[in-house]
């Protein structure tokens, strides 16, 4: 059978057993207001309302950027708002209610929006503190040839878990790593090994990090207790993290 890890096992069973998505006392980012979904009498909601702020999101947002190079991010969600609270109103319901479900949905996102930012700043002042390159040119006396897949992969987990992004650790390291790989072994499938190391370990953290935006976004959409969203998938990024540090190592040794 596969392996879970004891709280996603237990999460799973709470769920079919009792129906309950998220454990006692856990602190979901989404508030009552979005979890409790309250349609006023007479209303029918309809395809139309997912349709329409959704094809004017993506409008707004995309072909801009298409044409003239411009992509219009806040300038897209604005219009989307207000093209389904038109159309909300098109369809019946009054202003007074349109305007309160707005409220709503802004309190909703309110805490995870709080969070989030919060957690980019602290992702921005380890980045300008350096903290990725302190941690390479710390670890660069470690390197043994075979081994350096495998410690590119820790590395780039250790620091992509810290700042909370892939991309960012993607910026710092592949300068450093890929160049490094060339001189310890020049064999074209050894670089390719770092490469995909830096890459996976890179993801690795985004995915995993309480301080990664994607982390967090994932937890305010689904409505889960941002904590409990990462301890649970954190065995399984681990495990499936240190199987391939030793399928990295094994292929490495055949190249040197």
């Amino acid at each position: 059978m596969p392996w879970y890890g004891k709280r996603m096992k237990q999460a799973m069973e709470r769920a079919k057993t009792t129906g309950a998505l998220n454990r006692d006392k856990s602190e979901p980012l989404m508030s009552k207001e979005l979890s409790e979904v309250k349609i006023p009498e007479g209303f029918k909601p309809s395809i139309a309302g997912f349709l329409v702020p959704i094809g004017v999101l993506l409008s707004v947002a995309i072909i801009p950027y298409v044409f003239v190079g411009k992509l219009l991010v806040s300038e897209a969600f604005v219009l989307a708002t207000l093209s389904a609270m038109a159309l909300a109103m098109y369809q019946g319901m009054k202003l007074k209610t349109v305007l309160e479900g707005f409220v709503n949905g802004c309190k909703g996102v309110t805490i995870g929006a709080i969070i989030l930012g919060l957690a980019v700043t602290l992702g921005n002042v380890s980045g300008a503190l350096g903290t990725a390159n302190f941690i390479i040119r710390s670890t660069s006396s470690l390197i043994v040839p075979f081994l350096l897949p495998a410690i590119l992969l820790f590395i780039t987990m250790f620091i992509s878990f810290s700042i909370g992004t892939s991309w960012g650790t993607y910026a710092v390291v592949f300068p450093i790593a890929m160049p490094l790989a060339y001189s310890v072994n020049p064999d074209p499938f050894f670089t390719l090994l770092c490469f995909a190391a830096v890459t996976g370990g890179s993801v690795y953290g985004d995915n995993c990090s309480p301080i990664s935006d994607t982390t967090i976004l994932s937890s305010l959409a689904t409505g889960t207790d941002l904590m409990d969203h990462v301890l649970t998938q954190l065995p399984l990024a681990t495990l499936a993290a240190s199987l391939g540090a030793v399928a990295y190592t094994l292929l490495a040794l055949f190249t040197l």
